[in-house]
């Protein structure tokens, strides 16, 4: 783990561990404004109010805020939730999860999540608040953080012909890696097991309905693991959705 990793992580343990006790705070000792959740500027009342953008869940999308000296510099953007603290930052993407509030003694677990071949100099942004995208991580495929509430989740947003395999992650802290037979990641860290639920994919057809697509995790050895996929139209492009809801 590098110096940087290492800084925000001590940093968003820092900020998780204070959170759980009642106070927000970042490495710069800064209080940590309450996000709000986003909402879509198209889907309005009658009294010009938006409405929030409603997820699977029952949950309003959580809205990133970009670092402006709260954490490591790093960090481009934040985000949090019930339980979770989200962190995004060119190279990678740092979880923090906390125990519910008054557990004693408070649990903080931290997970770095580390794109392994990925290409160098990409552009991470937020046009929306909703969502952070980091545009061809791997050639031909973006990586998009978004969430709710209750957890955070990230797509892959696969081009046409490009092959699900090249998209790979290594966890750091974890101890290792496993599959459940419901095909769940099971991430082993020193403060337990998080089970990370199967994947989810689909492509998007001309009347705007989804279809389906065969995805489960790789374990790819170590702390690393991937993704397959299966058939599909490789003329069109294939989402594929990962909730970090363990």
């Amino acid at each position: 783990m590098t110096a940087m990793a290492g800084r925000v992580l001590a940093g968003v343990g820092l900020a998780v561990a204070m959170a759980g006790s009642g106070h927000a705070s970042g490495a710069s000792g800064e209080a940590h404004p309450q996000p709000q959740p986003a909402v879509h500027p198209v889907k309005a009342n009658a009294h010009h109010k938006s409405a929030p953008v409603i997820t699977s869940d029952g949950q309003p999308l959580v809205a990133f805020a970009a670092n402006r000296g709260r954490v490591d510099q790093s960090v481009r953007f934040l985000a949090h939730g019930s339980g979770y603290r989200l962190y995004v930052t060119d190279q990678d993407a740092v979880l923090a999860l906390h125990a519910p509030s008054g557990s004693a003694p408070p649990r903080v677990r931290v997970l770095r999540l580390r794109p392994v071949g990925a290409a160098p100099g990409r552009i991470v942004s937020s046009s929306d608040r909703t969502h952070v995208v980091a545009r061809q991580v791997w050639p031909g495929i973006d990586w998009v953080w978004h969430g709710s509430n209750n957890a955070p989740a990230y797509d892959l947003n696969l081009a046409p012909g490009v092959s699900a395999g090249v998209a790979r992650f290594e966890v750091d802290s974890a101890r290792s890696l496993g599959l459940d037979p419901h095909g769940n990641l099971l991430i082993t860290t020193a403060r337990g097991v998080m089970t990370v639920p199967a994947p989810t994919a689909w492509q998007s057809a001309l009347d705007g309905k989804r279809h389906p697509v065969q995805a489960r995790y790789v374990v790819l050895g170590g702390n690393t693991f991937g993704f397959r996929i299966g058939a599909h139209d490789p003329s069109q492009p294939v989402t594929l959705d990962s909730s970090m809801s363990g």
